[in-house]
């Protein structure tokens, strides 16, 4: 539970585009220990679109193999791959190839996947999946460096995903899995990695709590109000559903694989971190959300709150349960997109300071 300082609301528009136009001004928060699943919001007003998710002339992704990223210094390929070619398009997206390959390989595929490693000067990432979701961010392109984006902990930067002809990216009434890379550049305060917007509340919370000893946990909302009951996984010590508790502290600097799972069925979900099964929960049902899916942040009094300060990759959702052995097999693969490293800034080989061999300069 928490107390509410200051709350505002945030309005809304989806443009019929996809892209989400959106404007909010954000109260401020504190947690209480019970923590209703947000955190101290932001004392700013959330980014602004500026002209929306533009894709350049020439930036169309092939519906067959696997081709070459359209537009620009390349983007990713299939499988993660940056092309190197460059494309004679206007200032569009890089564009990704729609062929098989949609991520980590799963059956069926991620309904959504984001690599979160490139971006168009116009305001969107792209979605590798099949479904094309592609968000939308504000900030700048420089929030995409280093094959993450890369968050500075306040509303200076949005990443956005709108539903798409009314349908959202995840739908959390039933069920549905949340996968998300991510390393923490600071370990403070609540820090939501992905959450489903609600208007009062998020409907879920793929978050690190301050108020549980600074570990992951997966946050659900059964009403969209603060004053609603959460459900937690791992759930609290002593709980009536308690059932295999490892909570794991997040460490500034430590790469993270998070997914977080529900079954709309049973109300199980689960949390695991690194593969391993963190904690699960028997939870109430949830509530119809906004269908924005929000990275990087929550929302808690009607205003986005809970910024990430760290790095995010590889976000996908799929409207099913993933099974243990797949969470096992996505951590084992990686990241779909690993930037080479830096390159050696020293000499490989020291200059040999002896003079070579003099020339003979007899007749032979």
């Amino acid at each position: 539970m928490r107390s509410s300082l200051e709350t505002s609301s945030f309005r809304l528009v989806v443009l019929a585009s996809g892209l989400a136009m959106l404007s909010a001004a954000c109260g401020s928060s504190s947690g209480k220990p019970n923590g209703s699943g947000g955190s101290s919001a932001d004392a700013g007003s959330d980014a602004k679109a500026g002209t929306g998710g533009v894709t350049g002339a020439g930036g169309k992704a092939d519906a067959g193999g696997d081709v070459k990223a359209d537009s620009g210094a390349g983007g990713v390929g299939t499988g993660g791959k940056v092309d190197s070619g460059t494309d004679s398009g206007t200032g569009g997206m890089a564009a990704i190839d729609s062929g098989v390959d949609t991520g980590p390989t799963l059956s069926p595929p991620w309904h959504a996947y984001w690599p979160l490693v490139t971006a168009s000067a116009g305001g969107t990432t792209p979605d590798i999946g099949p479904n094309h979701y592609d968000a939308s961010w504000f900030g700048s392109l420089a929030m995409f460096d280093n094959g993450y984006v890369n968050l500075v902990g306040n509303n200076s930067q949005l990443v956005v995903v709108p539903a798409k002809g009314g349908v959202p990216a995840v739908d959390v009434t039933g069920s549905y899995s949340v996968q998300a890379w991510v390393t923490m550049a600071n370990v403070g305060g609540f820090q939501t990695v992905v959450s489903g917007e609600g208007y009062n509340i998020a409907s879920f919370f793929l978050q690190k709590r301050v108020d549980l000893g600074g570990a992951w946990f997966f946050t659900t909302q059964a009403g969209d109000s603060i004053t609603s009951a959460n459900c937690i996984s791992p759930p609290l010590p002593g709980g009536a559903d308690a059932g295999p508790q490892n909570p794991v502290v997040a460490v500034v600097g430590t790469l993270y694989h998070l997914v977080a799972t529900r079954d709309g069925l049973t109300g199980t979900q689960i949390l695991y971190v690194n593969g391993v099964e963190s904690g699960r929960n028997t939870c109430p049902a949830g509530f119809v959300d906004t269908g924005i899916l929000g990275i990087g942040h929550g929302v808690f009094a009607g205003g986005r709150t809970d910024y990430v300060n760290g790095s995010i990759s590889d976000v996908g959702v799929i409207n099913r349960v993933l099974t243990p052995a797949e969470v096992s097999m996505l951590f084992n693969k990686g990241r779909t997109f690993v930037p080479p490293p830096p390159p050696d800034a020293g000499p490989d080989v020291a200059p040999d300071a002896a003079p070579d061999t003099a020339v003979d300069g007899a007749t032979d």
